[in-house]
């Protein structure tokens, strides 16, 4: 047998966090925040592609190659998922872990346990207390309190807060006193959290500065310029989406126009004062689909979804480009269906009555061959 390959990933939450089937979390509970790293346990690879979330709580991330992670406002006893879909499915259950020291998870396809971590990788971390001479989307430099001048890269996994608040690379300006706890990366540093300290000269800008907050849900609508979701409590949330917003599945980045009703995603979106929200990242979530088939008459054909009449109510056939339409074998166009047409399709259920169609079948017009 081949060694276990062990990948480490270092959580940072400002209550708790979750992470799925990658094998081992490392990390330490205090101030409201979780840290860890997470490590492989008789799985080749990195954890990249894991999705990591913490059950009933709607809060959800997918690793990258380094498996680092980060969730705000996880409660106590929380349980942990894994997943990914090689197979890997596991679980941790959290409650009485007392909180304290530091917490090393090991994962593998189907358990997850706590392990002692025997020194992994003390020596790649480092903590960093001081004032930010400069900061950019990429990276802050720091004045250490031993006169160092520090620069330390940021993330899109870096956990930035002012207490319990999560803050964005946009709220960091010079000036800031900051504590930082960072990783060795070659031969420079990467910031798994920083945590700003005090008030400092911004008091009066505070309040008018948007959270960042995270939701769950499953897409209602989409376009360029908004994406709607149900959430996890089952309530309709719109987000801007703008030229910033960075959506992706997986490691790979796609387009607004990708986002389709059904899809389940994860939003990290920043909430001004006001209650708008402008979303800074979408993730689509692999979900399991369910394969249907429905049976009807053409109502009519909007755009790219075919309206059926079934025995039991009205079914929404969702089509995209990837779906096959073909009549008596051969292959039509979807302008080419007309109402009181005869139709089968088979595709993945969306919603109660909406499918999105892999396959269309169009039998001429009902009640005739």
């Amino acid at each position: 047998m081949t060694g276990r390959k062990v990948v480490m990933v270092v959580v940072l939450v400002a209550l708790a966090a979750c992470r799925r089937e990658s094998p081992n979390i490392t990390g330490s509970y205090g101030g409201g925040v979780l840290s860890g790293t997470v490590v492989l346990n008789g799985i080749d690879g990195s954890p990249e592609g894991v999705e990591v979330s913490v059950r009933e709580t709607g809060m959800v991330t997918i690793l990258g190659a380094d498996g680092h992670f980060a969730f705000a406002n996880v409660p106590d006893n929380a349980i942990l998922d894994f997943r990914r879909s090689d197979g890997i499915q596991a679980s941790l259950d959290l409650t009485g872990n007392g909180g304290k020291g530091s917490l090393m998870i090991e994962v593998g396809r189907t358990g997850a346990k706590k392990s002692s971590g025997r020194g992994n990788n003390t020596r790649d971390k480092r903590e960093f207390e001081g004032v930010i001479r400069s900061a950019d989307a990429e990276s802050i430099v720091v004045h250490t309190s031993h006169g160092e001048e520090v620069s330390i890269g940021l993330s899109d996994d870096t956990v930035i807060r002012r207490g319990n608040e999560l803050l964005t690379a946009a709220d960091l300006v010079a000036d800031m006193r900051v504590h930082v706890r960072a990783r060795k990366v070659l031969e420079g540093y990467v910031a798994q959290e920083i945590v700003v300290q005090g008030d400092s000269d911004d008091d009066d800008g505070d309040e008018e500065r948007p959270s960042l907050r995270q939701y769950e849900g499953t897409v209602v609508s989409a376009s360029a310029t908004e994406l709607v979701i149900k959430d996890s409590h089952r309530n309709e949330v719109a987000f801007a989406i703008t030229a910033d917003t960075i959506i992706r599945k997986g490691n790979a980045t796609v387009a607004a126009a990708d986002l389709r009703a059904g899809q389940r995603v994860h939003v990290k979106a920043t909430v001004a004062a006001d209650g708008a929200a402008t979303a800074v990242q979408v993730i689509l979530q692999n979900t399991r689909t369910e394969t249907v088939s429905v049976s009807g008459t053409v109502v009519s054909v909007t755009g790219a979804d075919i309206l059926v009449g079934t025995r039991t109510g009205e079914v929404t056939v969702q089509t995209d480009p990837s779906t096959s339409i073909r009549k008596k074998g051969k292959s039509i166009a979807l302008a080419d269906i007309g109402a009181g047409d005869s139709l089968s399709a088979k595709g993945s259920r969306v919603s109660e009555n909406t499918i999105l169609a892999t396959e269309v079948e169009i039998r001429g017009k009902s009640g005739h061959p």
